[in-house]
Parts: structure tokens; sequence; C-alpha cells
């Protein structure tokens, strides 16, 4: 088990146990069946926070810098 380090609090609600057998899906489908955990976002979080949060897109931006 490992902590998760996120701008949102929340909690884990599943997790891809698909992974243990294929790990290389996180490289190869990462937005399919490479996925890691849903995590429910705490119900205090502000929207306006949410709303902050990068896009896939915004993010690919960013490290292409």
């Amino acid at each position: 088990m490992s902590d998760i380090y996120s701008p949102l609090d929340g909690e884990v609600v599943a997790v891809n146990d698909a992974l243990e057998g294929s790990p290389d899906l996180v490289n190869s489908d990462a937005y399919g069946a490479g996925w890691l955990a849903e995590i429910r976002v705490s119900s205090g979080t502000a929207d306006d926070l949410l709303d902050t949060l990068l896009d896939p897109a915004a993010y690919e931006a960013q490290i292409a810098d």
C-alpha cells in the first residue's frame, strides 16, 4: 500500500486489479484499460478548486515547455 499525493482530498473507491498482471497498461492505455484508481472527492472540496485542475491537453502543453 502506498500514499497518493493529490491536490484534492478523497477516498479511493476502486483500484484496477488488472494492472497486477499487466502493469504495462499504464503506459500503453493510460486513459483506457490502464487506469489506476477511482477516487471519490471529499464533499468539502470547493468547486473552484476542481476548476483549477488541468485536463489532459493542458497538462501535455505544460510539460512540453
